[in-house]
């Protein structure tokens, strides 16, 4: 089993939404029980975009920074290398040893800032582009250039091109100090959310606070440790899969998409987890290829003819679908100790069998993996088999059950906070036994009408 550190993970919430109060621990184990409405997504999306925001903002600002300035010189600097023959003659112009090649038909990476000035620097220098400049108008030539505002000559063009090339290489530069707030997440990362900023949020890692914010004002340590990928599972409604050669790969569903990194080494084929996942698939889930070229996942079985039967994923049973993501991040070993893996009602289009079977491939994941697990459940079986197995496991000092409650601070009927049970479901079970009051009250309204 994986040695974990208790507590290593914690979120606090106050007047988020439908949540008054929480005190939610990621350790292992947390699992969020409650009525409809009551905050359980409120809680799992808002942990889900402030981790992401804190571990790939700087990515997308990054990004969003080489897009913008592919856009606006990759037409410019195309025209200018092909007018003057650059593409049958390049090394003459990238001997600079940190680059082999700018490549402008896709985006430009950050490390080819500096060979692409020096690119353009050559190239303004060439006897070629002077001898351009004496033989073809500018006005002539300006025809195949598209730029924000009008340019009357040569020089103003080469200016205009090196100077938003420098602007992109300091914006790259200053990514380094940008910190997490309100309008940088919108405004310079380009990332929306309909979770953050209400209320006050406060996330500790290791009892040390890594980011707290009260409507927007924020303040945050820029640092993520224990975790380096979050796995968002809202629904098995699969639309589409694909995947690429270097192990990267996407499982898409209508309503978000799972993504899953590089291959590592956490899982070998044929352990506990694979063996149990095709005993309850009675199958498997692999990468495969149409006849076309289409690459897919296959769910394939074998009958006891010894038959093989082959179906596109996309094309099976929800609650085959169900079970398949799970199978599918972990046979691509996407899942690891610095995982938080959330999943909203994971007993979703199950049989009840299928709910049990789910519920021990979670408690595997957390002691085989030490992968972190946060899922919301309305499901008496799913609840009940989690307490037994983290139990059995021993995993009981990771788990945690978070029951909603209405709210003892705030008078409203929509407001509610989380208490954390322990392992102790008694009291969930209770709330779930309303259902045979609501059952007879039912009834009994059904019978006056006649």
């Amino acid at each position: 089993m994986i040695n974990r550190v208790l507590n290593s993970f914690v979120a606090t919430f106050k007047d988020v939404r439908a949540v008054s109060d929480a005190k939610i621990i990621i350790d292992g184990l947390t699992v969020l029980c409650g009525k409809n409405s009551s905050g359980k997504t409120t809680i799992s999306r808002t942990i889900q975009d402030v981790i992401e925001a804190l571990l790939y903002l700087k990515m997308h600002i990054r990004h969003y920074i080489l897009t913008d300035l592919y856009y606006d010189v990759r037409r410019q600097i195309s025209n200018i290398l092909s007018s003057i023959g650059v593409d049958a003659d390049k090394e003459q112009y990238l001997r600079a040893p940190h680059i082999n090649i700018v490549d402008l038909s896709r985006e430009i990476a950050a490390n080819h800032i500096d060979g692409l000035l020096t690119l353009l620097g050559r190239v303004y220098a060439s006897q070629q582009w002077l001898e351009k400049q004496r033989s073809v108008s500018f006005k002539d030539f300006s025809r195949y250039i598209v730029m924000p505002e009008p340019i009357a000559s040569y020089a103003e063009l080469e200016e205009k091109i090196i100077t938003r090339v420098r602007k992109a290489k300091s914006d790259l530069d200053a990514v380094e100090a940008a910190q997490l707030s309100k309008d940088v997440f919108s405004n310079q990362a380009h990332i929306m959310s309909r979770y953050l900023w209400d209320g006050h949020v406060e996330v500790e890692e290791l009892e040390r606070k890594i980011i707290s914010y009260t409507n927007g004002d924020v303040e945050c340590s820029d640092r993520v440790n224990s975790i380096s990928n979050v796995v968002y599972i809202e629904s098995p409604l699969v639309s589409g899969l694909s995947f690429d050669d270097d192990g990267s790969f996407k499982i898409t569903n209508n309503l978000v998409s799972v993504k899953g990194g590089i291959k590592t080494s956490t899982a070998s084929s044929g352990d506990t987890i694979s063996r149990f996942i095709k005993e309850v698939l009675e199958g498997e889930i692999k990468p495969d290829v149409e006849i076309t070229g289409r690459k897919m996942w296959s769910f394939s079985r074998q009958d006891l003819d010894d038959t093989v039967e082959s179906f596109d994923l996309a094309d099976c049973a929800t609650g085959i679908k169900g079970i398949s993501i799970i199978a599918s991040l972990y046979e691509q070993k996407c899942l690891t100790d610095k995982t938080l893996l959330i999943i909203d009602e994971p007993e979703a289009h199950l049989h009840p069998e299928w709910v049990v079977a789910y519920a021990r491939i979670i408690v595997l994941l957390v002691k085989r993996l030490g992968l972190r697990i946060l899922l919301a459940s309305h499901s008496p079986d799913m609840i009940n088999a989690l307490q037994a197995f983290s139990s059995s496991a021993n995993i009981s000092d990771w788990t945690h059950f978070y029951q909603s409650i209405p709210s003892k601070r705030v008078k409203s009927k929509f407001k509610y906070e989380f208490i954390d049970k322990k392992v102790s479901v008694s009291d969930i079970f209770e709330s779930f036994n309303n259902v045979y009051d609501l059952i007879k009250k039912y009834s009994i309204a059904f019978r006056a009408e006649d």
